[in-house]
């Protein structure tokens, strides 16, 4: 089964490159072009950008607060475990 998605994601890669000078030119084009677009999005669409980053905003916030949250799921389990003398695990994987 991994040699077909192997061969699968391989394939497309493939597919994708430029196969002249020509198409590799027209891809870096439409590249540039597309970043440019990008780029002046919020110059065009001011109303959309000003929502997007309340939403970005509050995303962020809820993201804190889940952080926060599990932090002190984490402290308050690691004060149980030593205070019922447990012994602590050898690899914590930075979540100690």
């Amino acid at each position: 089964m991994f040699l077909i998605r192997l061969a699968f994601w391989a394939a497309l890669i493939v597919m994708l490159l430029p196969s002249s000078h020509q198409d590799k030119q027209d891809l870096f084009v439409a590249a540039e072009k597309t970043a440019s677009d990008f780029y002046n999005f919020c110059d065009r669409n001011p109303d959309v950008c000003v929502k997007a980053e309340a939403a970005f905003t509050q995303l962020l916030q809820k993201v804190k607060v889940g952080v926060e949250m599990i932090e002190e799921m984490m402290s308050e389990r690691q004060e149980e475990r030593t205070e019922a003398g447990v012994e602590q695990p050898r690899h914590t994987y930075g979540l100690s």
